[in-house]
């Protein structure tokens, strides 16, 4: 029996390992539901919502700080404001306390607001919600860039005296609740991207391009060419929706900001808008001109437009360059020349931090504390090689210089690290750190000096005051300058390199963007696109270029890359890309046909299914062509998922990705990779119309055959195994008998 069973489970090993498949499953994650508001505060925002996780602080001290911004649609009101922790305190003692301390944890919480002690807590153990009334001067930002900061201190002394420990539990489920008025933001386009985006806004607000119904290529251009400069004025956070004037809602115009594009007389609504000035321009000028939205008071409407098709192209480049020159008043700018409407300011190749407007700045106190510098490089502009930062710093002398230093980051990117000592105590210290190009922005830039000051005895008094370390403003950024040029040209098609090589210009001018006239859907995704790809783009101005499938200009076609977007049966153009494409369509049909597969499966016109195609151009073999597609509108929205969300970006690779709701497939056909039906592999049940009968043994439909009949043959020897195992024991009964 002993026997019976070891080969039993042999055969279920050998059965478990035959049957595993390679899925080449990518697998998205779901949205994050909006966070719960707190019971009874309809202006709660929780730190979730900031994407802040939990946090451990652990005695005898430690910080958490934690930053955010409010919309300039708000104006806080300080009756009800709150700050509400949720906490869970634990603390490990060799003392027993009784009489009134018996629940205590002889630890305190401190909670300070933009410089504002808020309040100073006595943590019980175990779990608490804390309601802390926020007094109005506490409302205000002391920050340069306008955000709040709080910062949440455990003071734990009590570690010291005692054989105690103490830690705080944080939870994401703590916010604030910041009662608001909402006024009406400013319409000054000298603030842009004000009052669209705000950094770790506690609210993000969503913006909508709004175009004609029927808008000319020129204009879908403008629009895609705004796009793509929020993207880069905002670094790709902002998300940009693109609806028509026959699809746009009551409820959207009421909640977004608009931005519409187009020229005047395609744009009827723009009588609805009450602009503060009557501003003229000639038939040929652009106009970037913001005003308060008429249909709710605490967003903006912002025309990029003009009178003809060339004053529209003007004033989307205008708007790209991120320094529109303004006239008499700061909410409109005409542009009759793109060059001279935009401001590039020029800066010195050295700038010291006081240049920057930043005085000698100090940290100190046990744990951590941070430090922060904005410098700015001109759009348009690209590091020339040989950056670096020199930093004066002085500290104190009583660290634990074993595990006191400090990290200096730029734009989150580690640039190098301080380590303090007995001699560079007392004395100004000079730290010279190169900066690699690729650390460096268009635009805003922010240097961070973060350190950490563990002191030689957690218990002394002199730790609040005594452990320092000091910047001077004598420190300087040393960044050379010079005008951006194009980058090496990437020509391998894998979708695993995405967005190259369509970033390779800095203003995206050898960018291509192909869309059907009448599907808002397609638009919707481009605008999408032209962000995330705008945010790499650091040109004076933006000028990339759209087309209709049924008239792509010759030039173009030698000269650019391309990303064409929409459904097969609305794109022409494929015909003429089909003998070079991973998978072809047939004309009037949305559903791929793989003519790479071993099998033909016959799958229903309507299927929901997304397609990702990454190709070398048929006009031009130097040039690269990316379709992103679908067989059905919902089709089209998974593709896009797929090229975008994280989740997907581990396995996205090879020239042909095929999405069905939550998963991605995908193979490289130049490399005969994968030759199984993609599209029948997404939707299980498909029927096999043709097998060839000459299946290459690299196949993977060849290697399913071999797999069942190992499993038959398999299964067959055991079982022969097993009968004869059995009659062997009848006889050895029998003979005992």
């Amino acid at each position: 029996m002993k026997k019976t069973l070891a080969l039993v489970i042999l055969f279920s090993v050998l059965a478990g390992f035959l049957l595993v498949q390679p899925l080449g499953s990518i697998y998205a994650q779901g949205e994050v539901p909006p966070p719960t508001p707190y019971p009874g505060e309809s202006d709660y925002v929780t730190f979730e919502a900031l994407d802040i996780a939990d946090e451990v602080m652990v005695g005898p001290y430690a910080n958490s700080y934690i930053r955010f911004s409010t919309p300039d649609s708000w104006s806080l009101q300080p009756e009800g404001a709150k700050i509400i922790l949720e906490i869970e305190t634990t603390a490990r003692s060799s003392r027993t306390f009784s009489g009134d301390a018996d629940g205590y944890s002889g630890a305190l919480l401190e909670v300070v607001l933009n410089g504002h002690v808020i309040d100073t807590i006595f943590l019980r153990t175990g779990a608490e919600t804390i309601e802390l009334v926020v007094p109005e001067g506490a409302l205000y930002s002391t920050r340069p860039d306008g955000q709040h900061s709080l910062q949440i201190f455990l003071n734990a002394t009590i570690d010291c005296l005692f054989d105690h420990e103490t830690s705080v539990l944080v939870k994401n489920s703590s916010g604030f609740s910041l009662p608001h008025n909402n006024v009406s933001p400013s319409p000054n386009i000298t603030l842009l991207p004000r009052p669209f985006y705000k950094k770790a806004s506690l609210l993000p607000e969503e913006v909508i391009l709004l175009l004609p119904d029927a808008p000319t290529v020129s204009e879908l251009e403008a629009a895609m060419v705004v796009s793509a400069s929020i993207g880069r004025m905002t670094g790709g956070e902002q998300v940009v929706s693109v609806a028509s004037l026959g699809t746009i809602t009551p409820a959207q115009k009421e909640n977004a900001h608009i931005i519409m594009v187009g020229m005047d007389d395609s744009l009827p609504v723009l009588n609805e808008v009450s602009f503060l000035v009557n501003q003229t321009a000639g038939v040929s000028d652009g106009i970037v001109h913001m005003a308060v939205s008429p249909w709710n008071a605490s967003r903006v409407v912002l025309y990029v437009g003009g009178g003809d098709e060339n004053g529209v192209l003007k004033a989307a480049q205008a708007f790209s360059s991120g320094a529109l020159r303004v006239g008499k008043h700061y909410s409109v700018s005409v542009i009759s020349d793109v060059a001279e409407s935009v401001e590039i300011t020029e800066v010195a190749d050295d700038r010291t931090f006081a240049s920057l407007g930043y005085l000698s700045q100090t940290i100190s106190g046990v744990g951590y504390g941070a430090l922060e510098y904005e410098f700015m490089v001109p759009l348009g502009k690209a590091p020339a090689g040989d950056s670096y930062i020199e930093l004066l710093y002085t500290h104190s002398a009583i660290f634990d210089f074993d595990s006191s230093g400090a990290n200096i980051t730029l734009n989150g990117e580690p640039l190098g690290s301080m380590r303090f000592s007995e001699e560079t105590a007392n004395q100004v210290n000079k730290l010279t750190i190169n900066v690699p190009d690729y650390t460096i922005h268009p635009g805003r830039n922010v240097l961070s000096v973060q350190a950490e000051f563990i002191p030689l005895d957690y218990c002394s008094t002199l730790n609040d005051a005594g452990l320092w370390m000091s910047v001077n403003d004598n420190s300087l950024v040393h960044v050379p300058l010079v005008d951006a040029n194009q980058s090496a040209i990437t020509y391998t098609h894998d979708l695993g390199l995405f967005p190259t090589p369509f970033i390779n210009d800095p203003s995206l001018s050898d960018l291509s963007i192909v869309l059907p006239a009448k599907d808002v859907n397609s638009w919707d995704i481009a605008a999408k696109l032209a962000a995330n790809l705008g945010s790499y783009a650091n040109g004076k101005t933006l000028q990339l270029s759209v087309f209709y499938p049924d008239d792509i200009p010759a030039e173009a076609q030698a000269d650019n890359h391309f990303i064409v977007i929409g459904r097969a049966s609305q794109l022409p153009v494929l015909s003429e890309m089909a003998d070079i494409m991973p998978a072809r369509f047939e004309a009037g049909s949305d559903m791929a046909i793989e003519d790479n597969s071993m099998i033909t499966f016959s799958l229903p016109e309507g299927t929901d299914l997304g397609y990702l195609e990454f190709f070398a151009s048929p006009w031009d073999s130097t040039h690269s062509v990316l379709t992103i597609m679908g067989s059905t509108p919902l089709g089209l929205e998974w593709a896009e998922d797929a090229l975008f969300n994280p989740i997907y970006q581990p396995d996205l690779r090879g020239d042909y990705v095929v999405v069905h709701a939550e998963k991605a497939y995908s193979i490289d056909t130049r490399l005969g990779l994968g030759v199984q039906n993609l599209s029948a592999t997404a939707v299980p049940g498909a029927i096999p119309t043709l097998i060839p009968d000459n299946v290459p043994m690299t196949s993977y439909a060849y290697q399913q055959d071999w797999v069942i009949i190992a499993i038959g043959i398999t299964t067959g020897g055991i079982l022969l195994m097993l009968i004869g195992l059995a009659v062997r024991a009848l006889f050895k009964n029998r003979a005992n008998k």
